[in-house]
């Protein structure tokens, strides 16, 4: 009997350090959580920011997208942000969607066309796409952009 109390000692120890030292090393595995919020830039360098809609796991939404309309042509420069009114569905990481947009003094006649599509890729990592102005009253040549987003903390 006093022989095997040692040994129940040393075993207790060991079963109490095994899962202090699997927490501490870490198990290599990546979380699962997926962030709302990526930073990036438009093709000529302006910024972009995007939110989006987690649910069950999946993103599903882009609920804002915000840039500078500096980003586009002199018809649309000086006016301030871009942000797309209305969200817009993702669906299997893709997303495509057409929205007017309010811009208050512009100076073409009609509502300006904002078109955003593109995909998340590298586990919901990044984003990239097009964005596309256009103005209904061909005063102003409608001009696409790439883009590019990285999650953020």
């Amino acid at each position: 009997m006093f022989r095997r109390l040692p040994a129940i000692a040393f075993a207790s120890f060991l079963i109490a350090a095994i899962p202090a030292a699997t927490a501490a090393a870490g198990t290599g595995v990546k979380s699962s959580a997926i962030r709302t919020h990526f930073l990036g830039k438009v093709a000529n360098k302006a910024p972009l920011k995007l939110t989006v809609k987690v649910k069950a796991g999946k993103i599903v939404a882009i609920t804002s997208l915000i840039s500078s309309y500096s980003a586009f042509n002199q018809c649309f420069s000086g006016v301030g942000k871009f942000d797309m009114p209305s969200p817009i569905k993702v669906s299997g990481g893709l997303f495509k969607n057409t929205q007017a947009l309010g811009i208050p003094g512009l100076q073409v006649g009609g509502t300006p066309l904002g078109t955003i599509q593109g995909k998340f890729s590298h586990n919901n990592t990044r984003v990239a796409g097009t964005l596309k102005l256009v103005d209904p009253t061909g005063q102003c040549a409608s001009q696409s952009l790439m883009w590019s987003a990285k999650a953020s903390s």
